[in-house]
């Protein structure tokens, strides 16, 4: 499953924001297992790790770029978005394509981060219940969501459970935030030449 970072659910930006607001590089780290069962019911699980830059002014968004990278280093998928394109563009390894897909609303800082890890705050402020001392869950479409710890980011996890059996289908952890970049330029060169339908595409990591 590659990672589709969008951060439009509840996204407002004020665009009478001051010129003169600093501008600031939010570095987003976190890992992602996803769980899947073969026939005879063993349970396989897939790790991969996210890693994202956000730059803003306050909590507009203006640049995110995301690469989802698997543990031998490859790259599983990307997407990239910047202020003023009404769409996000997002590539995976599975399709070869680089698609475009559209943003309900500017993204902000809190959108984008609830969307990676769940909300900040009284998660039942955000319509979780709570079902043990430490956990939180709320349903969501067709799935089932559980937010653990959401007062210490360094146990916090973010899973999407299976309404039915309520097996984990993926689990987010090892979260780690920082005020600078974390692409790596190796990884920005992967992302700047990627295989689309047997060929390839080059995007400069800073261009459309």
């Amino acid at each position: 499953m590659a990672v589709v970072l969008c951060g439009g659910s509840s996204a407002r930006i004020d665009s009478g924001r001051k010129m003169n607001e600093r501008i600031r590089t939010i570095g987003v780290q976190f890992s992602l297992d996803e769980f899947s069962n073969d026939p005879d019911g063993a349970i396989h699980r897939q790790r991969s790790r996210i890693l994202m830059d956000i730059e803003a002014a306050g909590e507009a968004v203006i640049e995110l770029a995301a690469a989802q990278i698997d543990e031998n280093g490859r790259l599983i998928s990307w997407s990239r978005w910047r202020a003023g394109q009404q769409q996000m563009l997002h590539w995976d390894a599975s399709s070869r394509r680089i698609n475009r897909l559209p943003l309900p609303a500017s993204p902000n800082v809190t959108a984008v981060l609830a969307d990676a890890f769940g909300p900040t705050g009284d998660p039942v402020e955000h319509g979780y219940r709570k079902v043990d001392d430490h956990s939180y869950e709320i349903e969501e479409g067709l799935g089932v969501f559980r937010l653990s710890f959401p007062d210490d980011l360094d146990r916090r996890t973010f899973e999407a459970v299976d309404p039915v059996d309520g097996q984990v289908k993926s689990r987010i952890g090892a979260i780690r935030l920082g005020d600078g970049p974390v692409i790596t330029p190796e990884v920005l060169e992967m992302m700047a030449a990627v295989p689309t339908d047997a060929r390839t595409k080059f995007l400069r990591p800073g261009g459309g």
